[in-house]
């Protein structure tokens, strides 16, 4: 948040306009494209099939050495770019929900139930506006998504006021990815067999992926 607040600060001072042209909004800084490789090796290790691996425009690690959000800017243009967009919305579903499938496929002796609890979070950014949605396991066979919230940024001192919501955003990936870690040692224990679990009740076998995968 300190670095958010010194980056809006400074490019509030900015003597030439914001590009209109600019995929990137200078108050987000996530610049560099990155791959999703840990979760990719996971799945074609059970898929046995290898699948893309997508270019985001960011992607986040937590400190339990987990991928955890991943993050798309749609371009701040006068107008729309529609396609785009959607290419974006799509890209940020398919890494998100990759994110969560690697991680069944490495815990596959945890229990079901843990894995629901588990959250990944994507960030997309259309012109102005920062959506927020969180990605879960709803059952064997369908991924679920919950849009969380959504913040103008502000990109001149006079809308300052603007980026109490974008900070309010920020407060609240904290503190989920904070309750993350909690559930990522509980899959974790649960599948060394430091907490027993009935085999109906296990995320695996791997057949169970199936359905998601496709």
């Amino acid at each position: 948040m300190k670095f958010a607040l010194i980056d809006y600060a400074i490019n509030c001072e900015r003597i030439t306009p914001v590009p209109v042209n600019d995929e990137h909004l200078p108050n987000m800084n996530y610049r560099g494209e990155k791959k999703d490789r840990d979760s990719a090796a996971v799945i074609f290790y059970v898929n046995k099939k290898k699948g893309d691996t997508r270019l985001t425009d960011g992607i986040g690690s937590a400190s339990f050495d987990s991928n955890c959000i991943v993050i798309e800017s749609s371009g701040y243009n006068a107008a729309q770019n529609i396609p785009h967009t959607q290419e974006d919305s799509v890209k940020n579903i398919v890494s998100a929900t990759d994110i969560l499938l690697g991680i069944m496929c490495k815990y596959d002796k945890a229990s079901i139930n843990t894995m629901k609890k588990f959250k990944v979070y994507s960030v997309q950014l259309i012109q102005k506006k920062m959506s927020l949605v969180q990605y879960s396991l709803k059952n064997r066979t369908t991924w679920k998504a919950v849009e969380c919230g959504s913040a103008e940024i502000p990109l001149v001192h006079s809308d300052k006021r603007k980026m109490l919501k974008v900070l309010d955003l920020f407060a609240y990936v904290y503190h989920e990815i904070r309750l993350q870690k909690g559930y990522f040692d509980e899959l974790e224990s649960e599948h060394l067999g430091l907490k027993e679990q009935l085999k109906e009740d296990m995320v695996g076998p791997f057949s169970s992926f199936i359905e998601l995968l496709r």
